[in-house]
């Protein structure tokens, strides 16, 4: 394995928030049950989108080929070819502040995963892909200088060609 990331840490946050809120709540079961399951429902839901989508384990082997396990079943899982792309440009997510990168981190209700786009030509037209991810804190900055470093894959700003970012 050249590089090996791991799955966020919003995903313990969002199993002991989910108990957290069951525990807290379980004495009105008995009065609202209906009420009960929907408000947990809710909150799991709520949980999952502003914490766990796209949380992912991400590693590059040997080959240079870049695989993508989301912990979540219904995000098909993906499988890259770095060395098929010669461009990267990337978009953080919400809670990403403490970059330098502007695009997307501004607004709360944006999208709160992080987004890296590769291409083999610097308008971003031909041969895209599209990776969404959720890593720990400090794990994305790694990725984007494993790409830029060792991948050698160069950073080109997209501009929003094609409705990439936010």
């Amino acid at each position: 394995m050249k590089l090996k990331l791991s799955y966020s840490v919003t995903i313990y946050f969002t199993l002991i928030f989910i108990v957290a809120c069951f525990l807290s709540n379980i004495g009105s079961f008995q009065v609202h049950a209906a009420g009960f399951l929907l408000y947990m429902i809710l909150i799991v839901i709520a949980a999952y989108f502003f914490l766990s989508r796209y949380s992912c384990r991400l590693q590059i082997d040997q080959f240079d080929v870049l695989h993508i396990r989301y912990l979540i079943p219904w995000n098909k899982n993906i499988t890259v070819k770095l060395k098929d792309y010669k461009y990267m440009d990337y978009g953080r997510g919400f809670y990403g502040f403490l970059g330098t990168r502007k695009n997307g981190n501004l607004n709360l209700l944006r999208v709160p995963q992080d987004t890296i786009v590769l291409s083999n030509s610097t308008d971003f037209k031909n041969e895209v892909a599209i990776l969404k991810v959720n890593l720990r804190i400090g794990q994305f900055k790694e990725l984007l200088d494993y790409l830029e470093k060792v991948e050698k894959l160069k950073f080109a700003d997209s501009a929003g060609a094609g409705g990439y970012f936010w």
